[in-house]
């Protein structure tokens, strides 16, 4: 049987890791700038800023278990 023809392994797995990597830009490129560098303005997007960083926290587990199954 000629396997020549089949996607090895690495291939898949840089493929995917181009994925999250453009899931995760995506994600910080929706993030809200806050009005002005200080703590008030920032305290004031922390949901958004929450909601980043629990969607990343997703992505991260997604890519690391689908380097231990692979």
């Amino acid at each position: 049987m000629d396997d020549s023809n089949f996607m090895t392994t690495n291939r898949l797995e840089a493929f995917y890791d181009a994925i999250i990597a453009i899931i995760v830009t995506v994600l910080v490129l929706e993030l809200p700038q806050p009005a002005s560098p200080a703590i008030e303005s920032i305290w004031a997007i922390k949901n958004s800023y929450f909601a980043y960083f629990i969607s990343f926290l997703m992505c991260t587990n997604l890519w690391q278990y689908h380097h231990v199954i692979i």
